[in-house]
């Protein structure tokens, strides 16, 4: 069974994000697609969400917050 890569990007986020985040309030969700090969798993660096990524299903509805990090690794495009 190949394990799939994990990216932590919450030591990429600043203190005060995750301060100001709105806990008990509905977030917003953006679709991102990803552009890698296989299957990767991130864990969101606001809200601490693990996002699955595979090549069969490369969009996945992420959290407004935890998407400006995963922008940018270019990894991932936002979908309109």
């Amino acid at each position: 069974m190949e394990d799939s890569p994990q990216y932590d990007l919450q030591s990429q986020a600043a203190g005060s994000a995750r301060n100001t985040e709105g806990r008990g309030k509905a977030q917003a969700t953006v679709d991102l697609i990803y552009f890698g090969f296989g299957r990767v798993t991130v864990r969101g660096a606001v809200r601490g969400h693990l996002y699955e990524f595979t090549r069969h299903e490369p969009v996945q509805p992420v959290n407004a917050c935890d998407a400006v990090s995963m922008l940018k690794t270019r990894l991932f495009r936002r979908i309109r």
